[in-house]
């Protein structure tokens, strides 16, 4: 029992990487601490580096959950396993596993209370001492002879005789007695079986299907009125596929001595990023498609001169690479959101009337705020 004692209080420690809850959406490893105090409180947890002997257990993410893991001093995994449960109940949980997994290795600070030890072995009993009765000597009887069966008798008496006193025991005697017999096990006997909980559900593949419309601002080469709206499928909570369509308001130039031009840009985006699996959700996106600009040709004065590719409508398209971010945040069902959209024609595309000629923008920037459902 001493041993075992010394053990616990200053050999062997457990770490746990409080440090690692910075990267969750949950303080699980603080809530390990407190999990591993309640169900192995003969376990000390120390803090700082690890030492040689030390086991040090951590909670991370993983891509499709969380892992737990239990790791030597040098570094190297010792036991690992995913988990798929709620974050809140990732402590517990791994404090479970932990209690199973230190029950069956052999550490030098596994004092738990798992495996009852093994009890000392009884101490002998001692033998009362001999009680021998002085006679009185005769010093005119011939010696007794020793019998042969019996010697020690003999050299009793004899000394007796001699010495004419029964002699003290003084308690230091050497008694040798036989050690106890260790207890073996059966070995027919089967093992004993640790019944693990069982694993959680798989997250699904499709964490939330989002529908949205929003309203802003679209500035090209000027500031327009904005309308959108958007289709997004989130996968596992992390990556998000999203279909966008924008139509600005439309706006009229002037043309000199020619008429004016009445137009308006629409476009549609393909998106695919990533999300963080936070209450208020961060997603960047790159995003891909076409820019389009519908456009008509009017005049006042001269319209035998009018032209838009020799038609007076006309349809300009060209393709268009850009990046989206959002800013979300989900109440129940209800979905609020802030798009952000930088996008850049790879072409560019103009509106001839004459010699005089309408570009397309350089670049496209949209802001909008979203309202709509998360299902």
């Amino acid at each position: 029992m001493l041993t075992a004692a010394l053990l616990s209080a200053g050999g062997a420690a457990l770490h746990v990487e409080k440090a690692a809850d910075a990267k969750l959406p949950c303080a699980a490893n603080a809530a390990l601490e407190q999990a591993i105090k309640v169900r192995l409180p003969r376990v000390r947890l120390a803090k700082g580096r690890a030492a040689a002997g030390d086991l040090v257990a951590q909670i991370s993410p993983t891509g499709g959950g969380f892992r737990f893991e239990v790791r030597r001093a040098d570094g190297s995994v010792a036991m690992s396993r995913d988990l798929f449960s709620g974050c809140a109940q990732l402590g517990d949980t791994s404090a479970l596993i932990l209690e199973r997994y230190l029950a069956q290795i052999s550490w030098a600070g596994r004092d738990v209370g798992l495996v009852a030890p093994s009890p000392p072995p009884p101490k002998p009993a001692l033998p009362p001492p001999p009680v021998v009765s002085a006679e009185p000597v005769d010093a005119g009887l011939p010696e007794v002879p020793v019998d042969a069966g019996e010697p020690d008798a003999g050299r009793a008496d004899d000394l007796l005789s001699r010495i004419g006193v029964a002699p003290e025991p003084s308690g230091n005697e050497v008694i040798s007695a036989e050690p106890a017999p260790r207890a073996v096990p059966d070995a027919g006997a089967p093992p004993p079986v640790i019944n693990l909980p069982p694993e959680p559900p798989r997250e699904p593949i499709v964490s939330a299907v989002e529908v949205s419309a929003g309203g802003g601002l679209w500035y090209g080469d000027r500031p327009v009125g904005a309308f959108s709206l958007d289709l997004g499928v989130v996968l596992r909570e992390r990556v998000r596929l999203g279909l966008l369509a924008l139509v600005g308001t439309p706006f009229t130039r002037a043309v000199e001595s020619r008429g004016s031009i009445d137009s308006f840009d629409f476009s549609g985006l393909a998106s695919l990023g990533v999300c963080t699996r936070t209450a208020l959700t961060v997603c960047g996106s790159a995003a891909g498609g076409a820019r389009f600009t519908w456009a008509k040709t009017t005049s006042d004065m001269y319209p035998d001169k009018t032209r838009l590719f020799s038609t007076a409508t006309a349809v300009i398209s060209v393709p268009e690479l850009g990046i989206v971010g959002r800013l979300s945040y989900a109440l129940g069902r209800l979905l609020l959101a802030l798009d952000v959209l930088f996008a850049v024609p790879l072409i560019r595309g103009a509106v001839l009337i004459d010699t005089t000629r309408f570009d397309n923008p350089w670049v496209d920037f949209v802001a909008q705020l979203r309202v709509g459902v998360r299902l």
